[in-house]
């Protein structure tokens, strides 16, 4: 836009706008307001002292500047305190004070000698009455006309909502109308003139907060006084300088004015005028620095943020992978995603690792730093996910503290032992990357974790003081139809018919069409579940070395031979003739066993590459992703979960396993030090240390499948009756709903 596209404006226009600025300032405020405010004699004089000290004089521009400096702040520093969260009735009686001391008080900055100084000294008398109107609404008159308007039946209900968006497009206009009347001054006077006024602004800002929170004085009335100090009333400026030749630097500031303004984060949203010390924006982030879609605890944070809590939810993450339908749909959820560091190492020189070890969080941290603090709206609270660490928690940190938000962290492990696995405990990477860890970590307003023994640590060893907040399924995790199979296995039929170019005992003598499908058959409109369908057992996974897949494998080769011992197989049979048997519909005391591994990671090329080296009769290994709605319904048509993590800390519970349970779907998984806490042995799942005990595990639960299984049919018995008692909406409302309202209240009472 153009600077012409402002010169309808007509000076006469000026008063009037102010005049209905502040008439809309001035009704948010109450006698109560306004009596605290007068309480603040400390505050009042140390706006007045800056207001008249923190001036930058470079040579010819001193009387522009000196105009700049010592114009009150007017409707602009007012607007901008109320929307800021400041004190917004300390900051009217501070510009009342500076509009009646500027009379005086410029005079001692100006240089007599001078013509442009000496005529803005001839000006001064106007002053006063110029600013009439607005001392009319700003004060006590302004909150009696608001006691008459708020009796039953009043307007201010009515007009609150769109006072602040009609104050904000009134100044932007009188900025628009200063700029467009002095653009070709603006043009002639360069750099210099402009770097003069960032100048002056830039010091009142960090020398009007610096210089008040060294003196003991709260966070909302510091920030009240730098908006004061580093914000003067344009429109006066302009009155005074179109009637002084040579006065340049208040249209220059008319510029930054409307640039500082303009910043993401004044939310323009209307504010209740009684929370004016205690503002609350609504709003949360959510960051996560990695895949959302991989992120599942955070999704189910973001949905209960908005759902359970009501509030606007910006999620802060990498793309990859699509989030549940359910985050994508939802109105208060905004997902913003950022630019991804390579991932990829491979033909990397070994020499060059330490660099990029080092370069990728430098990288990281901008980008995040750029979304945290410019992208997104202020919210109340950043929740970031933990781990990553580096630099996660040092720009949430720094983002909060510049944004005057609550900052907590959900402990889902430790980074520091995560990148222990691929560099070792006694590396100084890992050393640097624990400090940091613990350091940010603990000045985090509020802290949610995983497991008991999580806490536990983290209190003694970390000084962090966390709530516990198991890991729970949504409601989209439940046991799936007859049809949701059928359709499911239609779907992925390609997955699961086509492995690797091989034939096993799963694809030999199927048909890929819609009516047949491994598990189940299309009879009429009937859907029916095959007798000899092969067990299928599901395990999901990020590919990182804690997990170690080969016990799986090692598992499924002594199934396979076990099973052949058993049923007293010779080793003369070949394998179409035992898979002849199957497909003719027989049906055997020991049942197929069909593995889908879910899930992407680092390693999964690795096992891929053994996995298509095995020779099995009858086993068979599929690796697939699938979409958030799909993969609830693949856990809630599986027959047994396995569960292979391992925990680098030996502190964080397995996800996975608690969306099994959610889908009535038993589970074996890896014992280590606090499994017990989710693993009930015997009653929802087994534990085992190696591979000959999981295929043991495996031998014993299959016996007689489909309909003889009884320990199979048992904990999946169990976990139907409980799975209604159990969900991520009832832990999350009892656990984190208080602590996060309690992180909000109390960073909004300290500002």
């Amino acid at each position: 836009m153009r600077p012409e596209s402002f010169s309808w404006v007509q000076p006469k226009w000026t008063v009037l706008g102010i005049t209905l600025t502040m008439l809309g300032m001035g009704i948010t405020l109450t006698f109560d307001d306004l009596r605290g405010a007068l309480g603040m004699p400390v505050q009042l004089f140390v706006d007045f002292l800056l207001q008249y000290s923190l001036l930058a004089l470079p040579s010819h521009y001193a009387a522009g500047l000196i105009l700049v400096g010592c114009c009150p702040g007017g409707t602009a520093s007012n607007i901008v305190t109320y929307v800021a969260r400041g004190n917004a009735a300390l900051s009217v009686l501070m510009t009342a004070a500076s509009t009646l001391s500027a009379v005086v008080l410029m005079l001692l900055h100006t240089d007599h000698d001078s013509y442009p100084t000496s005529k803005l000294a001839g000006q001064l008398c106007r002053i006063i009455a110029f600013y009439a109107p607005y001392l009319h609404f700003s004060g006590c008159p302004a909150s009696c006309f608001r006691r008459c308007l708020s009796q039953p039946g009043g307007i201010v209900k009515l007009v609150n909502p769109v006072m602040t968006p009609i104050a904000v497009a009134t100044v932007a206009i009188l900025c628009g109308n200063v700029i467009a009347q002095s653009a070709s001054a603006i043009l002639l006077s360069g750099q210099q003139v402009v770097l003069a006024v960032a100048h002056l602004h830039t010091c009142g800002f960090f020398f009007g907060y610096t210089l008040s929170r060294a003196l003991g004085i709260d966070v909302s009335s510091s920030r009240t006084i730098s908006i004061e100090v580093g914000m003067q009333s344009l429109t006066l400026r302009e009155f005074l300088s179109s009637r002084t030749p040579g006065v340049c630097p208040s249209s220059v500031d008319a510029f930054f004015f409307f640039e500082s303004y303009s910043t993401p984060d004044f939310d323009l949203k209307f504010l209740n005028p009684q929370e004016i010390s205690m503002v609350k924006r609504n709003r949360a982030a959510v960051v996560v620095l990695g895949d959302i879609g991989r992120s599942p605890r955070m999704q189910y944070h973001s949905l209960s943020l908005a759902r359970q809590a009501s509030l606007e939810v910006d999620i802060v993450a990498y793309g990859g992978s699509d989030p549940h339908v359910t985050l994508s749909e939802h109105q208060s959820i905004h997902i913003h995603r950022m630019p991804q560091w390579p991932s990829s190492r491979h033909g990397l020189l070994k020499i060059l690792r330490p660099f990029v070890l080092i370069l990728k969080p430098i990288v990281q941290f901008f980008v995040l730093f750029w979304y945290l603090c410019v992208k997104i709206p202020s919210p109340d609270v950043f929740l970031v996910q933990n781990p990553p660490s580096v630099p996660t928690l040092v720009v949430v940190k720094w983002a909060s503290w510049l944004k005057n938000s609550a900052f907590i962290v959900d402990w889902h492990n430790f980074g520091y032992t995560l990148l222990a696995l691929s560099l070792g405990r006694r590396s100084v990477f890992v050393a640097i990357y624990r400090w940091i860890e613990k350091q940010f970590g603990k000045m985090a307003h509020g802290s949610f974790c995983v497991t008991k023994a999580m806490e536990h640590e983290l209190s003694q060893s970390w000084g962090v003081k966390a709530t516990v907040l198991y890991d729970q399924p949504p409601e989209f995790f439940t046991p799936s139809s007859l049809e949701e199979k059928h359709n499911l296995f239609c779907r992925i039929s390609k997955s699961i018919n086509e492995p690797y170019g091989l034939q096993d005992c799963v694809t030999y003598g199927s048909c890929d069409n819609n009516v047949q499908t491994p598990f189940t058959t299309l009879v009429g409109t009937d859907i029916l579940l095959k007798q000899n369908r092969p067990a299928l057992i599901v395990s999901s996974t990020s590919w990182t070395p804690d997990e170690d897949f080969s016990i799986l494998l090692e598992a499924a080769v002594m199934y396979d031979r076990r099973v052949a011992a058993a049923l007293g197989e010779k080793d003369s049979y070949t394998d179409e003739v035992i898979w002849n048997e199957i497909s003719q519909g027989n049906q055997f005391l020991y049942p197929r066993l069909l593995f889908i591994i879910t899930g992407k990671g680092p390693e999964k090329e690795k096992y891929e590459q053994k996995l298509q080296k095995l020779n099995l009769r009858r086993a068979a290994f599929r690796t697939m992703w699938l979409s958030a709605e799909d993969y609830p319904l693949l856990l809630g048509s599986a027959d047994l979960g396995v569960c292979l993590h391992t925990s680098s800390s030996g502190l964080d519970l397995p996800m996975k396993v608690v969306d099994m349970f959610g889908c009535g779907l038993p589970v074996c998984a890896v014992s280590y030090s606090c499994i017990k806490e989710l693993i009930d042995v015997g009653k929802n799942g087994l534990l085992f240390s190696s591979s000959c005990e999981l295929a043991d595990q495996l031998m014993t639960l299959f016996k007689g499948f489909p309909e003889n299984s009884e320990g199979l049919n048992s904990m999946r018995s169990n976990l139907m009756e409980r799975a209604s008692s159990f969900r991520w909406s009832t832990e999350w409302e009892e656990n984190a709903m208080p602590l996060l309202h309690k992180v909000i209240s109390d960073n909004s009472n300290s500002s």
